[in-house]
């Protein structure tokens, strides 16, 4: 997803929903069976156009730097919905807190420009 701020600027956000299966063991003689999954959302976030070679696409996360990652997980507890994820991803791969590999730095006001543009484009993610 391509995010620009009032500038023209443009920012890259992609999103990557993962479950992590949890197994249970029914027993000696049987397999151990999946009974559910944890899921998380992570973000990878990043100023500018990907540096992916032109058709390469996936699930792997663009290698452009500097980026941040951002990631929500669910608990076990928690209903997986996709839009919370992406939004709470998001926010904290924007957001310069925790430990970052190369940060973005990104003001306060380009911040809220970016969430415009952001539910602009996914209008029904604003609920």
């Amino acid at each position: 997803m391509i995010l620009r701020d009032k500038s023209g600027n443009e920012y890259a956000a992609h999103f990557r929903h993962i479950e992590i299966p949890i197994y249970e063991e029914r027993g000696f003689s049987e397999a151990a069976v999946k009974v559910g999954g944890l899921w998380s959302t992570e973000c990878t976030f990043h100023a500018g156009r990907c540096k992916r070679v032109d058709g390469e696409k996936g699930d792997l996360p663009c290698e452009t730097s500097p980026r941040q990652t951002g990631v929500a997980k669910c608990s076990v507890r928690d209903q997986f919905k996709r839009v919370t994820g992406r939004k709470l991803a998001l926010q904290r791969a924007m957001r310069n807190s925790g430990f970052h590999i190369h940060p973005v730095h990104v003001s306060k006001e380009i911040r809220k420009e970016l969430w415009e543009d952001y539910f602009k484009q996914r209008p029904k993610d604003k609920v």
